[in-house]
């Protein structure tokens, strides 16, 4: 997670980009977090989606079962262990063909040892919680209403660790809300951006 926020931000510092938003998903919010941590003096502001800042004991059972479909059945039966995770009954109703659209576009498009390595990396993850006063930024926590692989009282756990945060539920979506209501989503980070940058955002946790 580290590696992946310094060269985060080292391609920042490459572009001439100074102070970005960092929005980071599940795995991604975790480096978010990292980079928040890592240069505090460098980000403008911090959305952590769909995250954690420790595991607590349900998604180390869903870490660790995603691990082994992955190694002992395959890549696809991994995806499938995730659909039902990510989207909500009733996306996944209305959108069965999709969903094999998704399935195929994420079989083909991430490399399967990366995966492995991220998956490897929960093995050994130690809490950063105890480092998130360390964030000082206005940060928005985003956690969907049904999101069963990091639940709410993860990102309540951020809320209250991180001075300048806001959290933001949304509703009837699940972990990939993202993807599900991505104008909702767009619609929230513009709204978040917009007070951050005229210093109205309110972060009081």
């Amino acid at each position: 997670f580290d590696d992946h926020a310094r060269m985060l931000e080292a391609l920042h510092a490459h572009l001439g980009i100074d102070r970005p938003y960092v929005l980071g998903i599940s795995f991604g919010g975790v480096v978010a977090l990292r980079y928040a941590m890592l240069h505090p003096e460098r980000i403008g502001g911090l959305l952590p989606v769909s995250t954690f800042s420790e595991l607590d004991a349900q998604l180390e059972c869903h870490a660790m079962n995603l691990y082994n479909g992955l190694v002992g059945i395959g890549f696809e039966f991994y995806l499938d262990l995730l659909m039902p995770l990510n989207f909500s009954n009733a996306y996944i109703s209305a959108n069965r063909e999709l969903m094999q659209v998704i399935k195929r576009v994420g079989a083909s498009t991430n490399e399967l040892y990366g995966i492995q390595n991220l998956m490897e990396s929960l093995r050994d993850f130690q809490s950063i919680t105890p480092e998130l006063e360390r964030i000082q930024c206005p940060t928005m926590i985003l956690n969907a209403e049904y999101d069963y692989l990091t639940p709410r009282h993860l990102h309540d756990t951020m809320r209250r660790g991180i001075g300048s945060s806001r959290l933001v539920l949304v509703p009837h979506v699940c972990h990939a809300f993202t993807l599900e209501i991505p104008e909702l989503t767009s619609r929230l980070v513009a709204h978040f951006v917009e007070q951050a940058e005229s210093a109205a955002w309110q972060g009081d946790q």
